[in-house]
């Protein structure tokens, strides 16, 4: 909040990368009336898949082939009837990978969704060490997977 208050923008643009934040971000605008339009940017990735961080820089070789299975994971949930079971299916197949949480949750309100639920605002969430680097990514889930 102080930082709006100093510069009072009109619009904030913050990255979908770090989909809690930008959501709490959207909550305090909404809940303190204040007057600046969030806008979502779609999460920048590398060729690979990666999501672009300046951590990216600092893991091996290996962690960086590793830290794929980040982005295979939320690809392939994103189209599963079981997306919770398969981002975790997916994660858990990269022994570099230790895992924090993967969780689909609900995009509204940060509620855990579980398999089955048809709900059309869920979105994969993920964050685990790597070359003990925490990387964290997410993804909506199409509708009708």
């Amino acid at each position: 909040k102080r930082l709006f208050d100093s510069v009072r923008p009109d619009k904030a643009i913050f990255g979908e990368k770090d989909f809690q934040q930008l959501f709490l971000i959207r909550k305090m605008v909404k809940e303190l009336n204040l007057e600046v339009e969030v806008i979502s940017h779609p999460t920048v990735r590398d060729a690979d898949g990666l999501a672009l961080s300046s951590r990216n820089s600092r893991l091996s070789d290996e962690g960086r082939s590793a830290a794929k299975v980040i982005y295979r994971a939320l690809v392939e949930a994103s189209t599963s009837p079981k997306p919770r079971s398969t981002l975790h299916q997916v994660l858990m197949s990269e022994p570099r990978f230790k895992l924090d949480y993967a969780k689909v949750i609900n995009e509204k309100d940060l509620s855990i969704v579980e398999d089955g639920n048809q709900n059309p605002d869920r979105r994969s969430i993920v964050a685990g060490w790597i070359d003990d680097l925490r990387l964290i990514d997410n993804m909506k889930i199409a509708r009708g997977a």
